[in-house]
């Protein structure tokens, strides 16, 4: 059974290994981005929904301001729905920090197993040319 031949191979195996890892790196920037999107949007959406909530509080003191207890009923309204867009604002900061912690996590797993895989191939190399060295000083 003929020896595999490692010998040359290390430029096209770098190669592979630089190709792979960038693909690698920018499916996690998609990643990232996409995520970073979806919570801007999402607090667009919460800024909208606090508005539109301040607007019905307004529009309904207006409307029932003589009745006794509306404007107390109105202004905890107003106080539920500020916490509850605080409390999400909070949350979503937290998910775009993690999912940034895991990208960049990801990011360096992608780099250790590229120099795993550059180490196997120079290792194979190596040990290659030490069985050459002791094929030549046999027959020598």
């Amino acid at each position: 059974m003929p020896e595999p031949r490692y010998e040359g191979r290390t430029r096209d195996v770098e190669r592979s290994i630089q190709e792979t890892n960038g693909a690698y790196r920018q499916t996690i920037d998609i990643f990232r981005k996409g995520v970073e999107r979806t919570i801007e949007s999402q607090k667009q959406f919460l800024e909208i929904a606090y508005q539109q909530n301040s607007d019905v509080a307004n529009l309904c003191r207006q409307m029932f301001g003589n009745i006794p207890g509306v404007e107390s009923f109105w202004d905890l309204a107003e106080q539920t729905m500020d916490q509850f867009v605080q409390f999400q604002r909070k949350a979503l900061d937290a998910i775009g920090q993690q999912s940034g912690e895991m990208a960049e996590s990801a990011k360096e797993q992608g780099e250790r197993g590229a120099r795993a895989a550059r180490e196997t191939v120079e290792g194979a190399e190596r040990q290659q040319r030490e069985r050459e060295q002791r094929e030549r000083i046999k027959t020598a």
